[in-house]
């Protein structure tokens, strides 16, 4: 996870909270507007140290919640920690406690503030490189493995974009694209499809159903980043 651009301290302040409620464990870096560094450590999802220049604890804490804008990124695992619980030391504040003084409600969803994204995929492998590589540029991933549990995410949770697979179980990606564009609440989600199927006719049958983007796998990196910025920015 990380930002290479100044953000709202909120904003870095719920990805926090993002790598808190799927338990990862390491560090997150935060670079403050005036340049001054931020470090909190985590353990399988418990804070359970902070640090801002040469105070830790309850004092750094008092301090950070007085930035404005800052970059951050996060230094640890990838796949969302040890599961088990591992209180913070005695005496520790409680995750609750600090997001509090950060002026964060703890039980909030930690995609706000983020992009959220669906990711439409049966390979477990693929759906799996691209959560990881989107989730460290800074996303909030949703994921389904075929149409229907798309649909069914689709409407639990409307995301800011669709990353689409158009050869799927249950319901494919072109059924997905007819039910979106039948709901008032999902017709203007941008739609980028991710497909193996790169024919000209199968690119005008995209088009034509409703996609923003049509890209062949296997899917460039780069590409694909320049255009999740084009229209989530």
């Amino acid at each position: 996870m990380s930002r290479d651009e100044l953000v709202k301290f909120k904003d870095a302040a719920m990805a926090l909270l993002k790598l808190c409620k799927e338990r990862h464990s390491g560090a997150m870096y935060m670079y403050t507007d005036h340049g001054h560094g931020v470090i909190f450590s985590i353990n399988s999802g418990n804070i359970v140290d902070v640090f801002f220049r040469n105070m830790r604890g309850m004092p750094a804490l008092q301090e950070i919640k007085k930035i404005e804008s800052a970059k951050f990124f996060f230094k640890g695992d990838s796949q969302g920690g040890n599961t088990a619980q591992t209180p913070p030391p005695s005496g520790a504040m409680s995750n609750e406690e600090i997001f509090r003084h950060l002026g964060v409600d703890y039980n909030a969803t930690p995609a706000a503030g983020l992009k959220k994204i669906l990711i439409v995929e049966d390979s477990g492998l693929a759906r799996k490189v691209l959560v990881e590589s989107l989730s460290n540029q800074g996303y909030y991933m949703i994921e389904a493995r075929d149409g229907e549990e798309a649909l069914l995410k689709l409407a639990q949770e409307p995301p800011d974009l669709v990353l689409l697979d158009l050869i799927l179980p249950k319901k494919d990606g072109y059924e997905v694209l007819a039910s979106m564009k039948k709901s008032e609440t999902l017709k203007n989600i941008p739609v980028i499809v991710l497909t193996s199927r790169d024919t000209l006719f199968d690119k005008l049958k995209g088009k034509m159903s409703g996609t923003d983007e049509y890209m062949t796998k296997p899917v460039d990196g780069l590409a694909l980043k320049e255009k999740l910025k084009k229209y989530l920015g």
